[in-house]
Parts: C-alpha cells; sequence; structure tokens
C-alpha cells in the first residue's frame, strides 16, 4: 500500500515562495474574493495529522508527518507548514523564511484517485487537469473530463512521467510515494519544478479521520463552508450507524482478505478495515495485533485462526464461490465460504479496473459502514442496499 502525499503548489503566476511577487495584484478567479466566516473556519475533529490557523490575509498550514525520522523520504517533511495567501491580496507580513503558496489553484494535477472524491463534491472539478493512471478513474463526472481531453495523463499508475508534468505545468500536484527512491513522486516532482507539500491522511487512524481531509483541500479554494457541511453529513450518518451497531446483540467474527503468491494480508488491528469492521459490530479475528500495517500470513496460519468466522470480506479476485475452490479446494472447508457468506468490495469498477471503493468510499466511510452493518447485522439494517460490496454466488455465471 502506498503513502499518499499531497503537493500544493502556487496557483497564481510569480515564483513558488510569492516573495518576488508584487505586494499587490489582481486576479478573476471567483474563489480568490471569498472570506472565510469565523464559523466556517476548519477546526479538525477526528483527523490528527493537519491544522489550519487563520490570520490577517492568510492561512497558515501545519501537517505532522507521522512517518517518523526513520524513513528517509518523509524526514524533509517532518514539520510541514506553509502559508496560503488568495491571489488577489497583497502579501502579508509573514516569517522570512515562510513558504508562500498563492491560492486558488487554476490548474490541478492528481496521482492517487483517494483525492478525486474531494474535487467533485467541492464542486471544483473544472480545476482537474492531469491524473496519474486515468483508466482508475470512477466518477462519470471526471470520466467526462477526461474522455473530453480536458485532463492529461501524467503517470503509468506508479511513476509519474516527467514530460508530462512540465507541459502541463499545473498549479497543483497532488503526488505519492510508495517509499521506493526509484520510484519517488516527490523526486520527479523536485526535478521538474514542481513545488510540493504533504498530505498525511493516508496515516490517520480512522474513517473519519482520513475523510476529514476534504477540509485541507477546501482550504485552497477558499470552500471551507462547503467542506465542513459535506463532511459533518458524513460524521453524523456515520455515528448514527456506529450506534445503530453497538446496541446488536451479537458480534460475528469476521476473516478478510485471500492468499496471494502464497501469502495472505490482512489488516492490522489498528488498521483502516479493522477499524471499520469494529464500528460495523464485528468481532474481527485479528484485532489484539496492534499495527495499522498490513500483517504478512501463510495459509496455515489463516486456516486456524478464521476456519470458523461467521463472515468473510474482501474475497480479492473471486468472482463467486467457485473460482474460490478453482484457486484452493481448501477454501470450501471455511464455515462462512459453506454458509454462502462471503463477499467482495469490488461492485463499482471502472473499466480499467479502478475501484470506487477506494475513490468514493475514501471519503464516504459511512457508506461503506452501512454495507458493513447490512452484512453483519441484517436486520439492523433491512432496506439497505449494498452499494460497494456483493455478496459471491456459487457460481460465475449466477
Amino acid at each position: 500500500m502506498s503513502v499518499v502525499v499531497i503537493a500544493l503548489s502556487a496557483a497564481c503566476a510569480g515564483p513558488p515562495d510569492g516573495r518576488d511577487q508584487a505586494a499587490s495584484q489582481t486576479c478573476d478567479d471567483p474563489l480568490a474574493a471569498v472570506e472565510i466566516a469565523l464559523e466556517d473556519r476548519i477546526e479538525p475533529v477526528y483527523a490528527r495529522n493537519f491544522e489550519i490557523r487563520y490570520g490577517e490575509g492568510y492561512k497558515h498550514v501545519v501537517i505532522r508527518a507521522p512517518w517518523g525520522k526513520a524513513n528517509d523520504i518523509a524526514t524533509a517533511f517532518e514539520s510541514s507548514s506553509f502559508y496560503l495567501v488568495d491571489c488577489d491580496r497583497p502579501l502579508p507580513d509573514l516569517p522570512e523564511d515562510a513558504n508562500t503558496i498563492r491560492i486558488p489553484p487554476a490548474r490541478v494535477a492528481t496521482t492517487s484517485t483517494t483525492q478525486i472524491p474531494h474535487f467533485v463534491s467541492l464542486d471544483v472539478v473544472d480545476r482537474l487537469a492531469g491524473h496519474n493512471r486515468l483508466d482508475f478513474i470512477y466518477d462519470p463526472t471526471v470520466r467526462a473530463r477526461v474522455e473530453a481531453g480536458e485532463i492529461v495523463e501524467i503517470g503509468d499508475g506508479v511513476r509519474l512521467n516527467p514530460e508530462s508534468l512540465i507541459e502541463l505545468q499545473p498549479d497543483l500536484v497532488i503526488a505519492t510515494t510508495i517509499g521506493n527512491p526509484d520510484l519517488n513522486a516527490l523526486g520527479v516532482l523536485e526535478r521538474v519544478g514542481a513545488p510540493t507539500a504533504i498530505d498525511a491522511a493516508f496515516m490517520e487512524a480512522t474513517p473519519l479521520g482520513r475523510a476529514e481531509w476534504i477540509k485541507l483541500v477546501a482550504a485552497f479554494f477558499n470552500r471551507e463552508a462547503e467542506a465542513n457541511a459535506v463532511f459533518d453529513d458524513i460524521a453524523a450518518h456515520y455515528e448514527e450507524l456506529r450506534s445503530i451497531a453497538a446496541a446488536q446483540h451479537n458480534r460475528p467474527r469476521v476473516l478478510v482478505g485471500t492468499p496471494f503468491q502464497g501469502t495472505w494480508h490482512v489488516s492490522g488491528g489498528d488498521g483502516y478495515q479493522a477499524k471499520l469492521i469494529a464500528d460495523a459490530g464485528g468481532d474481527y479475528l485479528w484485532s489484539d495485533e496492534g499495527t495499522r500495517g498490513a500483517l504478512s500470513l501463510d495459509f496455515e496460519t489463516v486456516y486456524a485462526v478464521g476456519l470458523e468466522a461467521d463472515v468473510w470480506l474482501h474475497a480479492y479476485g473471486w468472482q463467486s464461490l467457485a473460482a474460490g475452490l478453482r484457486s484452493d479446494v481448501r477454501m470450501g472447508d471455511f464455515a462462512a465460504f459453506r454458509e454462502g457468506r462471503v463477499y467482495s468490495n469490488d461492485t463499482r469498477i471502472s473499466e480499467g479496473g479502478g475501484n470506487d471503493y477506494w475513490e468514493t468510499g475514501s471519503l464516504r466511510p459511512d457508506v461503506i459502514l452501512a454495507d458493513l452493518v447490512a452484512i453483519l447485522h441484517p436486520d439492523a439494517l433491512p432496506d439497505h442496499e449494498l452499494v460497494f460490496h456483493r455478496r459471491l454466488a456459487p457460481n460465475d455465471a449466477d
């Protein structure tokens, strides 16, 4: 799984730090003239890795990189801090070494579909100009821009293409890195001169913490009011569902994943999937493993622990139970398999293989939670129709 990094850059003409720009300037961007009311200022409730401090004529963004000093990729971003200044305002009196970013950005490039729903929900899709691996995008509004040639491809899904970035000249780049220096997107952005900052959403401990990063993206477009309204609805729905699940008398035992090349990867007990299962009223089999990262297990270990699990989630790569048996006849020994309680989260897939569970679902953990509550406690949400998940049929053609 990759670490997610957001590169946020100057939107108006001039150098990235704004120091050589005129003391005042004009721009005709309607989002630059928005005053942020006191009650709309961003104050994260669930997210722990960013904050925004509002000053006279600027926003001071502080991002806490949670990777730690041991990670060479992230060391430079250990205390990321920058100032956002509207492109129609004079540059305020800021510290001499301040990294100043003019907003709002007019041309944005993204490299992870997890950021796509932010632009859709904030009604700034027209700012998207580039993306890494276009066929992974699921959202129909964004796909329409792709088909119209309004969004260009800037990478192959792993590596960024420096030539494409130089040609695009985006005002804002959202980048990802997987920690491999040979594939480090941050290095590419530095070489092509794209200004960079950090987004630590991927490292948030809770689903709502991840979703709340829409507020940080909103700050670059002066859309705080809209982001607060969107997120408040998501959080309220999530908490309502969590209360419903907590009131159930049973907690079904939950197995996740399938083997890949001989290894069975499952979420750690403090991981994203484990949190969702717990909030849905499930008893996750590895809940005592106190790590956010994935656990790499052999088949025999999972077999011993998960044989009597009540529900099996995220059976990756299987179209049916028959496909599971074809992969390994021992799958039929699991109780959840025998009882037909095996589910995959692949209902919404783009033609190129992009999974909307990781796109829209990154912003809408409440919808994912509704699916899981309905799966684990069918009587609790009898009218809910699964959105991201599907129950595997016995045979491929069913």
